[in-house]
């Protein structure tokens, strides 16, 4: 019989210190070729993607959350996907489930953003919340930018259909969220030892998070294979591609200067690893599998 609490099967977890991260792992999204590289040619995309190899793919990405544990108490850094965006995302709850944890027992939720792949499963589809016991944490400029009547979308690269996706699964989610959350800043500790750092350019109020000897890239890199040999490379999602830019080096950085573990929503499962300078952009070093 299959032992579902086997490491890798739909999640991974490591130690720093007594801190223990669990990588969950929801799926792939497929999206329109050209999607995370809006500066490039095809041909330079199709380059790079032959480059790197193995199954590199221009149109796809993996998707992540992440459980923060320490002791008795339990971070949850978004939740996925809802399993009726597409077939092949939506698997977070199922691997939450099979990592070892309960619902019941989170007692915050932080949300990077709030695009769709990271509030999955916040609520059911008749907002009832999934974390029952959690507090909702999100920044306060991404609370602001969603929660206005006309978010400001102009330098997002996506079409309108995107859009108004984009718009209105926030609307929903800042909607069954009612009251219940609070809004935090960087710099501030999001949970002991956790704290925000400001990576704004994917959306206004997109956030890393940071404690000792790890950081939370989020969404600063969308795609793996591309964005880290070209950082200068952005998504049509990016809502503010110069400030995404910046971000991005200012993170990465950060990273290979303090040679920081690393891990985000969309690196490639297990996610762990560390990020280092190179020639051209940066280079990607996973951490060893270990069982």
């Amino acid at each position: 019989m299959e032992n579902i609490h086997n490491q890798g099967n739909g999640f991974y977890k490591k130690f720093i210190d007594d801190i223990e991260y669990t990588i969950i792992s929801d799926g792939k999204l497929y999206n329109p070729d050209g999607m995370f590289a809006q500066e490039a040619t095809e041909e330079e995309v199709l380059k790079q993607i032959k480059l790197s190899g193995l199954e590199a793919q221009g149109n796809s990405v993996q998707v992540n959350a992440l459980a923060i544990q320490k002791g008795n108490d339990l971070t949850l850094v978004d939740t996925g996907t809802n399993i009726a965006v597409a077939d092949t995302v939506g698997q977070f709850l199922s691997n939450f489930n099979k990592s070892g944890f309960k619902v019941e027992e989170v007692n915050r939720v932080v949300l990077t953003h709030l695009h769709f792949d990271h509030f999955g499963y916040l609520f059911d589809a008749n907002g009832k919340p999934t974390f029952p016991n959690a507090e909702i944490i999100l920044s306060e400029t991404e609370y602001n930018f969603w929660n206005d009547n006309n978010p400001n979308l102009k330098n997002l690269g996506a079409d309108k259909a995107t859009k108004d996706f984009f718009i209105s699964s926030a609307k929903e989610v800042i909607k069954f969220m009612g009251k219940n959350y609070t809004l935090k800043n960087p710099g501030d500790e999001v949970a002991p030892g956790l704290r925000i750092l400001a990576a704004p350019g994917h959306t206004p109020g997109h956030i890393a998070l940071e404690s000792e000897g790890f950081i939370y890239i989020a969404d600063t890199v969308i795609h793996e294979w591309l964005h880290l040999t070209h950082p200068e490379w952005t998504s049509v999602v990016d809502a503010d591609p110069e400030s995404a830019r910046t971000s991005r080096k200012y993170i990465l950085d950060k990273a290979s200067t303090d040679n920081l573990f690393v891990a985000g929503t969309h690196l490639n499962f297990p996610s762990f690893g560390k990020m280092k300078q190179a020639d051209q952009g940066y280079s990607w070093q996973p951490t060893p599998f270990t069982w």
